[in-house]
């Protein structure tokens, strides 16, 4: 019977100098970071040159418990004898569900289990390291190759048969392209905006282009922070065409909010502070926004009413944003509850769209009243439906 316990896993990956680059990117990486929500202990990357792949993937591998070897004949010996092991042909990338899905149902069998799509041998799983040395790495005049031997009749373990989208046969350039196709793809989230998901036809494209830079993720958050800040202040200058440029500036900083994120994912950069300074950056825009429209408003018409509305929207962002931290993003995913997708789409830079379409129309005051109404609807509402939950 398989254990219920996860057994420690260490993966091993060749990178190998003519295999094409993903994106940019080594397949070896990026099956590796495919595996980054699984428990690894340790990826064991097999490389001609360790300063080459140091020197240049430094900042790739810092998320990854791993070491390298110089040679084939090293990856036996640096394999813990009792914990599984998972290789994968070096010729190829995974799909990352694919590749999962793949490795739960080997420790579901706990056996020696050899993947293969298209007749081929592209990845072999073993419950023991020390087994692995002897049964699933194939061996050379060398020694042992650290690639997956093909299955014959001296394989004394299970077949899985992947899906034909499975695998990237990364010698065919039709599935280089399909491997680039399916990452680009990807980068459109769940917790899109309704109206922003328009943005990503943007910036998907002005993303790709920065990936072949050496402008970093952080360096687009900070852009889109400069950015709107400089949009907000020019929102708050009283006049029309200003709140135009305002809004339009403002739109471009949503345009690099997005792309900060997929330059990470597409160069594997993602990083938990990057993701806390992208979040503290959205909030510092948005609370500028909000002071900055009060301040054209009242400075355009004089109207006495628009201070204490304005201070009114001010505080509704403010419980807004706290209680969509404290209710949801603070939260682990599985206990967010169903609604917390539709907070989040709310809770997005959609409303840039709107602000923009008023300030054309010159009805910014409407904006006003409704967001200052509005915010406070949003976490009233919002920390009603965590209690029915309790």
């Amino acid at each position: 019977m398989a254990s219920s316990v996860a057994p420690r896993l260490q993966v091993v990956l060749s990178v190998v100098p003519d295999v094409p680059l993903v994106l940019g990117v080594p397949t070896a990486l990026r099956a590796a970071h495919a595996l980054v929500d699984v428990p690894v202990d340790r990826f064991i990357f097999v490389t001609g040159s360790i300063a080459a792949l140091t020197g240049r993937w430094n900042a790739q591998l810092r998320a990854l418990p791993w070491t390298a070897v110089s040679s084939p004949a090293a990856v036996g010996s640096a394999l813990a004898p009792t914990s599984a092991v998972l290789v994968l042909d070096p010729e190829g990338m995974p799909e990352a569900g694919e590749l999962r899905a793949f490795l739960g149902e080997c420790r579901r069998r706990a056996a020696p289990t050899a993947w293969l799509w298209s007749g081929r041998t592209v990845a072999v799983y073993y419950p023991a390291g020390r087994s692995a040395r002897r049964s699933v790495l194939g061996r050379s005049s060398q020694g042992v190759s650290g690639s997956p031997r093909p299955v014959d009749a001296d394989f004394h373990g299970e077949r899985l048969v992947a899906d034909v989208r499975a695998w990237y046969d990364l010698r065919d350039p039709k599935d280089v392209e399909r491997a680039e196709h399916d990452l680009v793809r990807s980068l459109r989230k769940d917790t899109d905006g309704y109206l922003a998901r328009l943005d990503r036809g943007i910036s998907i494209p002005v993303s790709l282009a920065l990936t072949r830079t050496a402008i970093t993720p952080n360096a687009v958050t900070a852009s889109s922070l400069l950015v709107g800040l400089l949009g907000a202040g020019v929102l708050a200058v009283p006049a029309y065409g200003a709140a135009i440029a305002g809004a339009l500036l403002l739109w471009c900083s949503c345009i690099l909010d997005g792309c900060d994120g997929e330059v990470a994912r597409l160069q594997l950069l993602s990083t938990p502070w990057g993701a806390r300074f992208d979040a503290v950056t959205d909030n510092v825009v948005h609370v500028a926004v909000f002071l900055a429209l009060p301040v054209h408003l009242h400075l355009s018409h004089a109207h006495a009413a628009v201070i204490p509305a304005g201070l009114v929207l001010i505080a509704g962002v403010l419980l807004s944003m706290a209680s969509v931290w404290w209710l949801i993003l603070r939260q682990p995913s599985p206990r967010r509850g169903p609604g917390a997708l539709l907070y989040e789409r709310i809770a997005s830079r959609d409303f840039i769209y709107v602000l923009l379409a008023l300030a054309v129309v010159h009805r910014l005051e409407w904006f006003l009243w409704a967001a200052a109404g509005g915010s406070h609807v949003f976490w009233l509402t919002l920390w009603a439906l965590a209690r029915r939950r309790r």
